[in-house]
């Protein structure tokens, strides 16, 4: 029953998180394209996301013309990313899953969310959202192959698949300074797979309207929106501790604990995801795969064989 209990908690917590990175980039956005952003509501515009969230579980119909199997969709979505959130440890002793082979778990997430994504699109018996849930099939040829080669280097010189474990073994130096091409394709890489600028494909709204998402409102639209941000924290998390050091502190200061180590790395990284959704444009998605087999994958590869 505590269990049950501690999975909720961290369900709410990573909930509100999400809810409140939303305003956290349209504030960024806004500073870097000197526009206002949220301000209305609360000091700083601190209660828009409440009101967001009232506005959309009050709309009705949300669940109208739908099909039982875009419901389906997009209810996994959510449950997948809140699933993945709990395999993320905070520090070497407070985590809610410590499995052997975490990053095989990690993997088998990616893929389900990337299948999940092209469900979401062909479900919603949309022309939008059916290019949108192809180019989301096409987002996972270009990206889950990098991936997986990058997860592979790592695992070949930690040897080991488990994520507390890969991150003591940087207590000394961390990989993204020993890997860092490797960290520069897995990041991308992330950027792919979180349908982020500049690889934004399945969205693309000046495009396909919003993609796989067109015919989607309310409280759907609410799942699916929170669903983003709860896979940037766990992208960004990931990042941090495969590549970043994870708790280990970047210098020896006694009086910050592992825990503060852990969220300023990985606001961090998600700072600067956001930052490049302000500053990048659209790449083309008639590119993507080759761009990512041909470059990123030899990369990656080339690493993979020098610590086999």
């Amino acid at each position: 029953m505590i269990f049950v209990i501690k999975i909720f908690l961290l369900f709410l917590c990573v909930i509100l998180l999400a809810a409140y990175l939303s305003l956290f980039e349209r504030k960024i956005i806004a500073r870097i394209q000197k526009r206002l952003g949220p301000s209305y509501y609360g000091i700083f515009g601190f209660f828009q996301p409440i009101f967001d969230a009232i506005k959309l579980i009050s709309k009705r119909g949300s669940f109208v013309g739908h099909s039982k199997a875009s419901v389906v969709s997009v209810c996994l979505f959510m449950f997948i990313s809140l699933m993945a959130v709990t395999l993320i440890p905070i520090s070497d002793n407070l985590y809610v899953f410590n499995p052997k082979y975490g990053l095989l778990y990690v993997i088998l997430i990616f893929t389900a969310l990337g299948f999940v994504e092209v469900f979401i699109g062909i479900d919603s018996q949309s022309k939008y959202g059916v290019i949108g849930g192809v180019r989301a099939y096409f987002q996972m040829l270009a990206a889950h192959l990098p991936f997986l080669l990058s997860v592979i280097c790592i695992v070949s010189i930690t040897k080991t698949f488990n994520i507390i474990e890969i991150v003591n073994f940087q207590s000394g130096l961390s990989l993204g300074v020993v890997l860092l091409p490797v960290f520069v394709v897995y990041f991308f890489t992330s950027l792919i797979i979180l349908n982020r600028t500049p690889f934004d494909f399945t969205e693309a709204e000046s495009e396909i309207v919003a993609g796989n998402y067109t015919e989607y409102g309310g409280m759907l639209f609410a799942m699916i929106y929170l669903s983003e941000y709860v896979n940037l924290v766990f992208v960004s998390a990931l990042i941090v501790l495969l590549f970043m050091g994870g708790w280990n502190p970047v210098v020896n200061i006694q009086s910050v604990s592992p825990y503060a180590w852990m969220a300023i790395k990985t606001m961090i990284i998600i700072t600067f995801i956001i930052c490049i959704r302000a500053i990048f444009p659209r790449y083309k998605q008639n590119k993507i795969i080759k761009f990512s087999w041909l470059l990123f994958c030899p990369i990656v590869m080339i690493y993979t064989m020098l610590f086999i």
